[in-house]
């Protein structure tokens, strides 16, 4: 069924065999009524993270709200923009409303939404996620897409271990390019003060 192989005691499932999905609100200035509320849109959304220095609102009506709030453990995933690029939902966003470009995504039973964002960005790494794009020039992984994506799933517990094992490298990298980046201005430091020594 799946792409490759996988341990015996694994899975291959639909991506709507474990999680309920659904787009945001759409923006609509001249029919939205209501109080208005923050609201994120594909720009807020980067790959494990989110960008709220510039969180735009929109007029939504109470009754609306439980269809396009996020809370956390919500996995938000992208409609457009870069199709498939996600984040998990954290206290930074809770409560905030998902536009339309965006969808909810909530896991089922034991699910970590952490390993689906990790499945997600392999398959959008490796070109498989491409395949559930639309459009000819401006991609879209529409609801249905979404819902076909297959997803490799092990056991709970082997999620959480592979979530956890993610994170210590991710961590790792993080103070490699740190300290790349630190190098890289004692050299550029150094370079200066050789030059204006030699100019003297």
């Amino acid at each position: 069924m799946g792409p490759h192989p996988i341990p015996a005691s694994w899975r291959w499932v639909f991506f709507a065999q474990i999680t309920e999905a659904r787009l945001g609100k759409m923006l609509d200035k001249a029919n939205n009524t209501g109080h208005l509320r923050p609201y994120l849109r594909n720009a807020n959304v980067q790959w494990y993270r989110f960008d709220t220095e510039h969180i735009k609102e929109l007029r939504i009506e109470d009754a609306q709200l439980d269809d396009c709030t996020v809370r956390i453990g919500d996995l938000v995933v992208c409609e457009g923009g870069e199709p498939g690029r996600s984040a998990v939902c954290d206290q930074s966003i809770e409560g905030m409303v998902i536009q339309k470009a965006l969808h909810r995504v909530r896991p089922i039973a034991d699910i970590s939404s952490w390993y689906l964002a990790h499945v997600l960005r392999a398959a959008s790494s490796d070109g498989r996620l491409a395949e559930h794009f639309t459009g000819a020039t401006i991609k879209h992984l529409t609801g249905r897409s979404l819902a076909s994506v297959l997803v490799p799933l092990p056991p709970a517990a082997e999620q959480y271990r592979i979530v956890a094992r993610v994170s210590e490298l991710m961590d790792v990298l993080d103070r490699l390019e740190a300290r790349l980046v630190s190098e890289r201005s004692a050299q550029t430091a150094f370079a200066a003060a050789a030059v204006h020594h030699l100019d003297a």
